[in-house]
């Protein structure tokens, strides 16, 4: 039931998307076509690469922009790949609850590589952000605990 849209593909060719890294990817879709892994091979990829990372499956948590997307197309297309579903994690939150914006570079629009650079910079700001939180709470003893 996966395939291409033809409507992405007239997006990508349209001329006010024609940067020259957009004219390459386009030219490396056309030539993936002959040489992509399948599905099954991607799967395996992946989970290997999961597995030397994250033996136990019960402890791997996958990250995903959002809660009910890339976590699940993952899943859907590369089930070796799956983690629990209460280790799927979303960036998206982490972002809203600290103020951390991704930011974008200019004129890479839609490429998953610099996307995924950019959120994992996003993510580390947001993250030293509430550790910095944290420290404030612990040093004036906010979060006691009391019996």
């Amino acid at each position: 039931g996966r395939g291409v849209l033809q409507s992405t593909v007239e997006w990508w060719r349209e001329p006010r998307q024609q940067t020259p890294l957009k004219i390459l990817m386009y030219e490396v879709w056309e030539a993936s076509k002959v040489c992509a892994p399948t599905i099954a091979e991607a799967s395996d990829r992946l989970h290997d690469y999961l597995k030397s990372h994250q033996p136990d499956r019960e402890k791997l948590m996958l990250w995903g922009n959002g809660a009910g997307f890339d976590c699940n197309k993952i899943e859907s297309l590369l089930p070796k790949a799956s983690a629990p579903f209460w280790l799927h994690r979303d960036l998206r939150t982490v972002l809203d609850d600290t103020r951390v914006e991704v930011v974008r570079d200019e004129g890479v629009d839609h490429h998953a590589r610099y996307d995924a650079i950019n959120q994992a910079l996003a993510l580390k700001k947001a993250l030293n952000r509430l550790e910095r939180l944290h420290q404030t709470f612990e040093s004036n003893s906010v979060w006691e605990e009391t019996e």
